[in-house]
């Protein structure tokens, strides 16, 4: 059984080195030749939580635009695609480059780990072979374009929303594969709520913590900051949990934990807004508002969290 980790963030560097750990065979696609030739030359760096010991990891990684005509004709077996870019990056360009890698009877299946709502159907547009959704609290921070740090333990959640899974056959492989990496993984019968679930956090913590520059932890230190933060989570749940019931028994300690448990993390949203970057608000806050339209509710704060974001993001 091999991977192919598809993106090279943070997320994408923890999945690939783990599986290494773990004596997978593991192929990594990159956005850039850049970050490609430095994989190939120096391996991925990884730093365990806690430690400071440097664990390096040989890898093979192309860029996903420069498809090898060598690869084109390889004979495999049993491999896996883990997609793990952002939606900001999940443009035409890119799903017509893993449309071309599909088409090569390369996959049996591709796990999409985003943040957000919405991928999926993208790529059900694109691609034929089975795709399995996973959600994650893994807490991976990528300190150079080939390191990254396990920042913190977290629990993986897989399921699949399409009916292409029969039998569940590819999500217990995935489930076995990554418990044999050292994740502590489920799989789920209702992925939909743990989506929810996750994006409910996203949509508090990532516009918030963007927005007033401060660390996950930092965010419910102050009494301003904590009010907004319940008025958006009360928002967001009345409009989440008309389309997923399960959510009625979340409660806001669910995001102060999540905050306490990252404390000195910087969210991807901070990140991305510090470095000039796209964000994905459009896909977080605005995928809430979106569900509020076609449920006939209101999502007054969630529109202001995109308006603002995008306000911050680079002139186009």
């Amino acid at each position: 059984m091999r991977f192919e980790v598809i993106g090279t963030g943070s997320i994408g560097l923890l999945l690939a080195a783990k599986l290494l750990q773990a004596q997978y065979s593991v192929q990594l696609w990159s956005r850039t030749n850049e970050t490609a030739a430095l994989i190939n030359d120096l391996g991925i760096e990884l730093y365990e939580l806690g430690s400071e010991e440097k664990i390096k990891l040989n890898c093979s990684c192309n860029a996903i635009g420069q498809l090898d005509p060598e690869l084109e004709n390889e004979s495999i077996d049993e491999t896996y695609a883990i997609v793990a870019v952002k939606q900001t990056h999940m443009d035409e360009a890119f799903l017509l480059q893993l449309k071309k890698l599909t088409e090569l009877k390369r996959y049996r299946s591709i796990v999409a780990i985003q943040n957000g709502v919405g991928h999926i159907a993208r790529l059900a547009e694109t691609v034929a072979c089975p795709i399995i959704t996973a959600v994650t609290s893994e807490g991976a921070k990528r300190i150079n374009r080939n390191q990254v740090v396990h920042s913190g333990s977290g629990i993986t959640v897989v399921g699949e929303e399409l009916g292409r899974d029969t039998g569940q056959i590819y999500q217990n492989i995935l489930e076995n594969a990554m418990q044999k990496a050292g994740f502590t993984v489920f799989v789920s019968k209702n992925i939909k709520e743990q989506i929810y679930r996750k994006l409910m956090v996203n949509s508090i913590i990532n516009p918030l913590t963007a927005l007033f520059n401060v660390t996950n932890g930092e965010l419910p230190q102050s009494k301003q900051r904590l009010k907004l933060m319940k008025e958006l989570f009360s928002e967001t749940k009345s409009i989440l949990q008309a389309e997923e019931h399960s959510l009625v028994d979340c409660t806001f300690d669910e995001v102060l934990n999540v905050c306490r448990a990252t404390a000195s993390n910087t969210s991807s949203m901070r990140a991305d807004v510090l470095n000039g970057h796209m964000t994905e608000i459009s896909s977080i806050n605005g995928a809430v508002a979106r569900i509020a339209t076609r449920s006939n509710k209101q999502a007054p704060l969630n529109e202001s969290m995109v308006h603002i974001i995008e306000a911050l993001h680079p002139e186009q």
